[in-house]
């Protein structure tokens, strides 16, 4: 199958970077924390010793006192950013169409900077983001994502003692637009008159949802929008994200995935919606494979450290091996930095079962950043084995 348009939705929004370089850094953080919201705090300290990554929904404010706070680097991010960022120049033949509900000056002065090629619905259809005006009425959507090194320390309120084992973020998200999932009207207007076969969709965003947003009306209308999707384009990719909010994994397992034709997920979502569907198994590979059989998604696309992994349960033959190679190449591309040296993980014979197919791409230490590597991996996955 060709395909010539790619839409990003429903997420897109702005990451405001902040590095934590040293204790002192560290230290400052948990406080400015504790100070906007003792909660955040305890949250981030519990999950700091984990020594993985983390993202929540917190209170506007948290947000607010980490960039007044810390200098940060503010870039496009989301599923939509991402792939703008790190995918797009990969396939040069694909229109990108991005889903644009919020249009703060902010944003659209990054997305216009971003690319030109980038299109986004409009009244009559689509149109270059180059035509479109801002609107100053509306807040930019930032999230803050703290990155941190490892082997520093902090002491918290209560003289405990936490130290990062390992390099990692924490990602603090809430923003009107994007936690409340509000919709591009212009994309509802006009998507069933343009949409085509030759579209793909790649889908994210339900993980930013706050639990009072879901009601029995919203998952009405995104069960029936996404199997409207599904029957006008020619893919429809869902991405999994982390979410603590009981309801939207609920809703994803039970009303949306059941549209999809692809599922991207890494070892940590796989982790909770496997247990979210009352599956716990030691061996990840058995846990993949269960939790693919039970929620009968055509195709699974896993992702880990050194090891992409994918089963085809439907009757379509992809080119898995081109799109593992198209991720790979994509991350070696945009993650380098100056002192990155190639590396890869050897795993088990007996991580390989049935119909999976597995491969293990070359990895960078040290790499840029690790901030949308999940978004970026699937999305060059999926499209590279379409293509």
């Amino acid at each position: 199958m060709s395909i010539t348009h790619c839409f990003m939705g429903w997420n897109t929004n702005i990451d405001a970077i902040i590095h934590l370089n040293n204790g002192e850094d560290v230290q400052k953080c948990y406080d400015v924390l504790f100070k906007a919201d003792p909660a955040t705090a305890e949250l981030f300290l519990q999950t700091i010793p984990k020594g993985v990554a983390h993202e929540a929904l917190v209170p506007p404010s948290v947000t607010k006192a980490l960039t007044d706070n810390f200098e940060s680097e503010f870039v496009i991010a989301g599923q939509g950013g991402f792939f703008l960022r790190n995918v797009i120049s990969s396939f040069p033949e694909l229109v990108p169409v991005l889903h644009l509900p919020n249009r703060a000056p902010m944003l659209m002065d990054m997305l216009k900077k971003l690319s030109e090629k980038i299109q986004v619905f409009s009244e009559t259809g689509l149109e270059p983001i180059a035509n479109v005006n801002a609107d100053a009425t509306m807040d930019p959507p930032v999230h803050a994502v703290v990155e941190y090194n490892a082997g520093l320390s902090f002491t918290t309120a209560d003289g405990r003692t936490v130290q990062t084992p390992r390099n990692n973020r924490f990602i603090f998200t809430f923003d009107v637009t994007n936690s409340n999932l509000h919709l591009d009207q212009l994309f509802l207007k006009n998507y069933k008159k343009i949409v085509d076969k030759k579209w793909m969709f790649l889908l994210s965003g339900y993980h930013l949802l706050t639990e009072n947003v879901i009601s029995a009306e919203f998952e009405a209308q995104h069960e029936k929008l996404l199997a409207e999707i599904q029957q006008t384009c020619g893919h429809l990719h869902f991405e999994l994200a982390f979410t603590n909010v009981e309801k939207a994994r609920i809703l994803i397992l039970e009303k949306l995935l059941k549209s999809v034709q692809s599922v991207g997920l890494n070892e940590i979502e796989l982790k909770m919606f496997a247990e979210e569907d009352k599956i716990v198994v030691e061996s990840e590979v058995e846990r993949l494979k269960l939790f693919t059989d039970k929620i009968q998604v055509p195709v699974m696309l896993f992702h880990t450290l050194g090891k992409y992994i994918a089963l085809n349960h439907s009757k379509n033959e992809y080119k898995f091996e081109a799109g593992f190679k198209k991720a790979e190449q994509v991350v070696l591309e945009t993650r380098r930095v100056a002192s990155s040296t190639e590396f890869s993980v050897v795993y088990p014979e007996e991580d390989k079962c049935g119909n999976m197919i597995n491969y293990s791409p070359k990895l960078l230490k040290p790499i840029s950043s690790s901030v949308g590597l999940g978004d970026t991996i699937s999305s060059s996955i999926v499209l590279g084995m379409m293509q």
